[in-house]
């Protein structure tokens, strides 16, 4: 509101754009539930669970608008992102392919 009012007063010359960045981590792999620390090794699958965990954050996000996904082109992170895809079929996200960060 405080933007819309300073706005409407000619004290900022555009509105601002606001946006909400959300960060997931990947859902549980079998290193993960073995206790291995993979860091940027790209060796372990999802779980179960892992596949769950995912499914869940989709439920969690449902009703928010979401209009740019970024994802690590490590496998478990891919796979996260499949599950997302899957609970949503008729899902109009765009995924951006990974960068070299």
């Amino acid at each position: 509101l405080l933007f819309q009012l300073l706005f409407l007063f000619g004290v900022i010359a555009q509105p601002i754009m606001c946006f909400t960045v959300y960060v997931m981590r990947h859902g549980q792999t079998d290193a993960n539930a073995n206790e291995i620390e993979q860091g940027s090794a790209d060796f372990s699958r999802l779980t179960d669970l892992g596949k769950e965990q995912a499914s869940n954050a989709y439920q969690a996000l449902v009703d928010t608008r979401v209009t740019s996904i970024y994802t690590s082109p490590l496998s478990r992170a891919r796979q996260t992102l499949e599950q997302l895809r899957q609970a949503d079929a008729s899902s109009t996200q765009t995924v951006l392919p990974p960068s070299d960060l």
